[in-house]
């Protein structure tokens, strides 16, 4: 499988896969050192006994990633390909799961143009909880923006074409990666 960025399209099925391979070895090891030092000294009072014990400490993490993003799914071909077409040159970020204090948000797809950012949150939740978050962390980097959540897919496609015509000048193109660059930091 090719590398996947934060961002793209395909990311989380990419990060499904590798996180449960990732925590099956990591567990595999612990317990492959646990039965090494039992089966050789008989008894569990041993070396690799606790360093089969702190080798579950990165396996447990692995383990809580491996259940974030197996909570989520990956865009189907047909709305990457809706999505795609309504975009006309709009800057987009897929696949994105924003946490916040309350819960984890899924946006399949985010757009930004002209400091205005734009995404699709399906499922039900307080929305201007997230857009309040999002704004928060960007501003950290000195940028205003301003937010829209829509949890209605329709809306949000509507919503596309006014981006496209704000679309301006390099210098909203550098703003545009800041605000990326931010938002890919704080997402899994």
């Amino acid at each position: 499988m090719k590398k996947k960025e934060k961002g793209s399209y395909g990311y989380i099925r990419r990060q499904q896969f590798l996180t449960i391979i990732r925590t099956v070895i990591l567990f595999a090891l612990s317990l492959g050192l646990y039965a090494t030092g039992l089966i050789t000294t008989g008894s569990n009072k041993n070396l690799l006994t606790v360093i089969a014990v702190l080798g579950l400490l990165p396996a447990a993490k692995s383990m809580v990633n491996m259940i974030m993003f197996l909570r989520f799914r990956s865009l189907d071909p047909a709305s990457y390909a809706q999505y795609e077409s309504a975009l006309n040159g709009v800057a987009v970020l897929y696949e994105n799961i924003l946490t916040t204090k309350e819960q984890a948000y899924y946006l399949p797809v985010l757009a930004c143009s002209n400091h205005t950012v734009c995404a699709y949150c399906p499922g039900s939740g307080e929305l201007k909880e997230l857009e309040s978050h999002i704004r928060e962390c960007v501003r950290t980097e000195g940028i205003d923006i301003s937010v829209k959540i829509f949890a209605n897919e329709q809306l949000f496609l509507d919503r596309l074409p006014g981006l496209s015509k704000m679309l301006s000048d390099a210098l909203d193109q550098k703003d545009t990666d800041r605000i990326f660059a931010v938002i890919k930091a704080v997402s899994l």
